[in-house]
């Protein structure tokens, strides 16, 4: 019998100049690195990188599967949002993101937005691997809009599902009634969110607030953001 694929990650460690990478901190996180690697018995390489950050992170994400970035300065609101390098990264890397606000979870229980768009799909598929080979459990959590047939979107993430053998509870918020999703995930007990990237014009984004920016300047559990 073959023996199972072992796992790689890549991680890099990025600075703005060089005498900062070539520095003993970022050489005792590269230590660290390689030894919670041999810890976990999986294959890893850090890389030491010099440039702008915000830049290099989307450079760099053609080249991996997952973008995992610990959350330092979500974007702002009003017009800072559209200053924000966190939400050029966003909008500009070719792979999904995972931010880190606090630390790592186990990802025992996940809230999964879904408001039937593209990306709200991709989050759908990313939280049903979740549930089959993790044993995540999953809550889905729909915002009522006017003009806008949201429990349709609530019934295919439930088919969906339902053919996965994936069990799942499902919220539909009270019309007038907006709920942010880190109180939801608070409320639940969820230690993971998933939701779509940016959708609607920037202009709206701006004058009412974007549920990707509001998630990230608020939430303290993991989100993980589809492209």
């Amino acid at each position: 019998m073959p023996n199972a694929r072992t796992p790689e990650y890549t991680a890099c460690i990025l600075q703005k100049h060089k005498e900062e990478a070539e520095g003993i901190e970022a050489q005792e996180i590269k230590g660290r690195f390689e030894q919670v690697c041999k810890d976990a018995e999986v294959q890893g390489s850090l890389a030491i990188d010099v440039g702008d950050i915000t830049q290099r992170i989307i450079e760099r994400a053609i080249v991996t599967d997952l973008i995992i970035v610990k959350l330092v300065n979500p974007p702002g609101s009003g017009l800072s949002v559209l200053n924000s390098p966190f939400r050029a990264i966003i909008e500009k890397s070719s792979r999904p993101l995972l931010t880190v606000p606090k630390g790592a979870t186990p990802f025992t229980r996940a809230l999964l937005a879904f408001d039937g768009s593209e990306l709200a799909r991709e989050a759908l598929f990313v939280t049903a691997y979740l549930a089959e080979m993790w044993k995540t459990e999953v809550i889905v959590f729909t915002a009522h809009e006017d003009g806008n047939s949201k429990e349709s979107a609530q019934d295919y993430a439930r088919r969906y599902f339902e053919f996965h053998e994936v069990e799942a509870k499902y919220i539909l918020s009270a019309k007038k009634l907006p709920r942010h999703l880190p109180d939801i995930a608070a409320e639940y007990n969820a230690d993971l969110i998933l939701m779509g990237s940016h959708s609607g014009n920037k202009i709206q984004q701006v004058l009412v607030g974007s549920m990707v920016d509001i998630t990230l300047r608020e939430s303290i559990i993991p989100t993980f953001i589809c492209r």
